[in-house]
C-alpha cells in the first residue's frame, strides 16, 4: 500500500507534528502558572475569550447577514414545522 502525498502536504503533516509536539511540551508550565488563579476566573476568561473569538470569526466569515436574518425572523425552531392546531 502506496500513500502518495504532495510535498505540501508532508511539509504541513511535519508542521502540525512539531506543532502538537510544542505545546505537548509547553502547556505543562502554562498550567503552572495558572496554578494561583481560582477555576471560577480560568472558565471565565475561557468563555470571554471564546465569545470575542466567535464575534472575529463571524465577522470573517461574514456571517453576520445570516445571524440578523434569522433573528428577524418569527420562526426561531430549527427543525421542520409542525402542522398548526
Amino acid at each position: 500500500m502506496s500513500i502518495d502525498a504532495s510535498p505540501r502536504d508532508r511539509a504541513l503533516g511535519g508542521a502540525y507534528a512539531g506543532g502538537a509536539y510544542l505545546l505537548w511540551g509547553i502547556l505543562p508550565m502554562y498550567f503552572l502558572l495558572l496554578a494561583p488563579t481560582g477555576p471560577w476566573e480560568i472558565v471565565a476568561a475561557r468563555v470571554l475569550f471564546s465569545f470575542v473569538f466567535c464575534l472575529l470569526l463571524l465577522t470573517a466569515a461574514g456571517g453576520w447577514r445570516r445571524i440578523m436574518r434569522s433573528s428577524a425572523s418569527r420562526d426561531y425552531s430549527a427543525g421542520p414545522r409542525s402542522p398548526e392546531r
